[in-house]
């Protein structure tokens, strides 16, 4: 009755309650992280805009013959040269030229035909200078276009415009663009007494 523990407590042991194994720790593989919600894919690197338009110029005009006879056709015979240089500011894309061809007009009419320009590949962060000579073939105009020709060279300078068209693609790495038109106008007032180097306001 003395060894005999009192009613309402646990007999005490030495040993511990689950006997003389220890339980075994379960390792469990860390959970993975929870998907991205607002996960997006990296971006592939901006292509520059499509506008590369030629940065200055030279002008020479070596012949310029207008002719408007009372009741006739007028027409034009003239030859130029213009000195274009294209600016490549980027420098991590280059830029290809394709089908290029130039002419002159005067009060928005062509006074030369248009000049094929051979295809081009300009690196990064470069200047292609081109330097077509335009004209050499009668063209026929308005009157009014040849009566201003003629003006205008007897005070002497004339207002003109070059116009560059074609198609240009850009190449960032490995990665291409698709060809994308150009078409560049550049107003110009040629001094026919001394060559004049200006900006280019063009649109490509």
């Amino acid at each position: 009755m003395g060894d005999e523990a009192p009613r309402g407590r646990p007999r005490a042991s030495a040993e511990p309650p689950w006997g003389h194994r220890r339980p075994r720790l379960l390792l469990r593989p860390p959970r993975p992280p929870p998907p991205r919600r607002n996960h997006r894919p990296r971006p592939l690197p901006r292509l520059p805009p499509r506008k590369t338009p030629p940065h200055r110029r030279r002008a020479a005009v070596y012949e310029l013959n207008a002719t408007a006879p009372a009741g006739g056709a007028a027409v034009v015979s003239t030859r130029m040269q213009f000195t274009v240089a294209i600016r490549n500011p980027n420098q991590r894309s280059s830029v290809l030229y394709d089908r290029l061809a130039a002419y002159v007009a005067f009060r928005e009419q062509p006074i030369t035909p248009a000049a094929p320009l051979p295809p081009m590949y300009q690196e990064e962060d470069s200047t292609v200078a081109v330097s077509p000579l335009l004209g050499g073939a009668l063209v026929a105009v308005a009157p009014e276009v040849a009566g201003g020709l003629q003006t205008e060279q007897a005070y002497g300078a004339l207002g003109l415009r070059l116009v560059l068209m074609g198609r240009i693609k850009y190449k960032v790495g490995p990665l291409y663009s698709v060809w994308a038109s150009m078409f560049a106008r550049c107003d110009i007032l040629v001094s026919l007494r001394r060559a004049r180097t200006v900006r280019c306001p063009s649109s490509a």
